[in-house]
């Protein structure tokens, strides 16, 4: 058995600072430099983040190695009026959400976290209401002030982000795009016969979110 103080677990953060430093030598190596980091950081993470932040200025924009990359297999020119129009070919991931950046528009403030909403500089701004042309103090327990309009914006938002809404939106886009063919005759499984059809009406509510009716006990 192991008797060390940390943990044997290979963990995702692990393997994330394991391959930013294999990233930042790979590039020290190509630029024929040392790689200098902060000996006395409290992180793995902390440790490589001044050095992870001056790689992603130094390649921003023409700093990749084939930004201006064009060949015919993925850049080609077409006439349209008489003009030369050129069309490239980009290739991203499914989900493209970018890098967290500070609410505030073009500021380029370093976040402290993945999760806030506004840097370090611009954090006052929090307390706001969230509604962009408001300027007012959100109430506390709220992120939008006391002001009505504002209010039911927020209120309709956490009602479409709530589970039963997504429900009912799910099971009322199946009912009305489901291809017949496609629905089996008999449901195979451990728990088929425990199954229940479950309808919707016309205003995505659930027939089981009816109030049940009271039924008169016969002896």
């Amino acid at each position: 058995m192991f008797d060390y103080s940390y943990s044997t677990k290979l963990s995702l953060e692990d393997v994330w600072d394991g391959l930013f430093l294999y990233w930042l030598l790979e590039d020290a190596q190509e630029r024929g430099t040392s790689l200098e980091l902060i000996h006395n950081a409290p992180s793995q993470a902390k440790q490589l983040k001044p050095a992870l932040h001056a790689w992603n200025i130094r390649i921003a924009g023409p700093g990749q190695e084939a930004w201006n990359h064009a060949c015919e297999l993925c850049c080609w020119v077409r006439i349209e009026n008489g003009i030369k129009v050129a069309t490239r070919a980009t290739v991203t991931d499914g989900v493209t959400i970018g890098r967290p950046t500070c609410g505030v528009p073009d500021c380029d403030v370093q976040m402290d976290s993945p999760k806030d909403r506004y840097c370090p500089i611009h954090w006052q701004q929090d307390k706001l209401c969230v509604v962009t042309t408001c300027s007012q103090p959100a109430e506390a327990g709220h992120r939008t002030c006391v002001i009505e309009e504002h209010r039911k914006l927020e209120t309709w938002l956490d009602e479409r982000n709530s589970a039963m809404f997504q429900l009912k939106q799910r099971l009322l886009r199946l009912r009305t795009s489901q291809p017949v063919q496609s629905i089996p005759d008999r449901l195979e499984g451990p728990f088929a016969d425990e199954i229940t059809e479950v309808s919707v009406n016309q205003d995505g509510i659930c027939e089981s979110d009816k109030p049940h009716q009271e039924k008169a006990f016969v002896p």
